[in-house]
């Protein structure tokens, strides 16, 4: 690897993008390989840290509730006269 890209990867995980420092050899060779514009490799970084976030908080969310067991949330489509979405909470078991 790289000077730069050693930098790069470091100063990514010192501001806490551990995601984006993760795939960043990855996505640099796809750029490279499929000729991405620079926004779209920084796009897809940063959707991945932000996907990334989000599912930390939603388990730092699930810990804090202390529920007496592990539940899941599963998006269902409802077609035709129904509602568009709807969420349905089922039990999974566990802790």
């Amino acid at each position: 690897m790289s000077r730069p890209m050693d930098e790069l990867q470091q100063l990514l995980k010192n501001l806490h993008l551990s995601r984006m420092a993760e795939g960043l050899p990855e996505e640099l060779q796809r750029a490279e390989k499929e000729g991405l514009a620079y926004t779209e490799l920084l796009l897809r970084l940063v959707r991945a840290q932000w996907h990334h976030r989000q599912e930390t908080a939603l388990e730092w969310r699930i810990r804090q509730a202390r529920l007496p067991e592990r539940w899941a949330l599963v998006r269902v489509s409802v077609h035709r006269d129904h509602l568009d979405r709807s969420i349905v909470i089922t039990g999974i078991g566990g802790s």
